[in-house]
């Protein structure tokens, strides 16, 4: 663990400020936090983590009338979500009384590389500052675990709501929300696209819609892209990749990043909005197949099912959009996030209230 305790002093050098500096720009205290030997309100209910193999040798702290697993002095409270390799810890920072989202690297994945891309990733998360992206708050590493400490959203991924959606018998989301919910994520790329950080593997499942404070209705518009395990900056070279090959989600992943991932450009995660909002509206990708070799052969070579074919109700704008996002030749797209941004809203505007 040499090489990777030496590289997680790069994260700590790249962040901009430490946990402190950066309260300010947090969710603001949870209610009823108190002291550590309190029992707060949380917004997730507290769990018992003490099966967590992962979390298993963490140092444990009190909370409440319980012990529990920390990482850097933050009890750890409940398991927020899995996302591919990675695991998110919710918890309520003691000193500042806020609630934190914290994203644990396994143990077995803490080679030198996974370490390096892990540094990678978070010092271009420490650099994008944008209230639709979901801000990075510190990064550290303790009993062998690798972890960021990030801003916690109350609330579903676009996937999982979509799910949901679709499971009540609704084909996808309405058009306002789903072109509410992509405007939102197209202004943390925007954000991204500014700092010459590619995302590479923008989808459903990597949008959080935060709820309406205080109510269980959720708030689109607050929507926020979070996750940069795949990106690439493009000024500094820095890169969450292994090399060549296969680097993203193939049913929402442009063709010229299927052929070779370091072909991923700005145009690349415009196509990747243009699914996402295809498969809010349908309730299913642009592109389909048996197995995932299939659906990147349907991404280069065939057409998309009309989106007015599926969804007869949405507007003839909203599907002219998604269908230049998901044009085959990158520079028949939009060319960046901010290009992108100023057409999603000259579609939700034509909606209107």
């Amino acid at each position: 663990m040499q090489l990777a305790g030496q590289a997680v002093w790069v994260i700590f050098a790249a962040l901009a400020g430490s946990v402190a500096a950066r309260a300010a720009e947090g969710l603001g205290p949870a209610p009823g936090t108190g002291g550590m030997g309190a029992s707060p309100t949380s917004a997730l209910p507290v769990q018992d983590l003490s099966s967590d193999l992962l979390i298993s040798g963490t140092k444990k702290v009190d909370y409440g009338n319980a012990k529990v697993p920390s990482l850097g002095g933050i009890p750890l409270l409940a398991l927020w979500m899995r996302q591919g390799m990675d695991t998110y810890y919710y918890g309520i920072h003691p000193q500042l009384k806020i609630e934190v989202g914290l994203k644990v690297l396994p143990l077995h994945l803490a080679n030198p590389e996974m370490v390096r891309r892990w540094c990678s990733e978070a010092k271009m998360a420490a650099r994008v500052i944008s209230p639709h992206f979901v801000k990075l708050k510190d990064a550290g590493e303790e009993c062998g675990l690798f972890y960021m400490v990030m801003e916690f959203v109350n609330g579903p991924t676009a996937g999982s709501h979509l799910k949901k959606v679709k499971d009540s018998g609704a084909p996808g989301l309405t058009e306002a929300e789903a072109l509410d919910t992509c405007i939102a994520a197209s202004e943390g790329l925007a954000a991204l696209h500014k700092e010459g950080i590619i995302n590479r593997d923008i989808k459903p499942a990597k949008i959080l819609i935060p709820k309406v404070q205080g109510r269980q209705d959720l708030d689109f518009k607050a929507a926020k892209l979070f996750d940069l395990g795949y990106a690439h900056d493009e000024v500094r070279g820095d890169s969450g990749t292994l090399g060549k090959g296969l680097l993203g989600t193939p049913a929402f992943m442009a063709p010229e990043q299927a052929m070779d991932v370091k072909n991923a450009h700005k145009p690349a995660d415009v196509f990747s909005i243009g699914a996402t909002l295809y498969a809010l509206l349908s309730g299913q990708p642009p592109f389909k197949g048996q197995t995932a070799l299939q659906v990147l052969a349907a991404t280069q070579k065939d057409p998309h099912t009309p989106l007015c074919s599926v969804r007869p109700d949405v507007s003839s704008a909203t599907a002219a959009l998604v269908d230049r996002c998901l044009a085959k030749d990158p520079a028949a797209r939009y060319a960046d996030g901010p290009a992108l941004l100023a057409a999603l809203k000259e579609c939700r505007a034509a909606l209107g209230h």
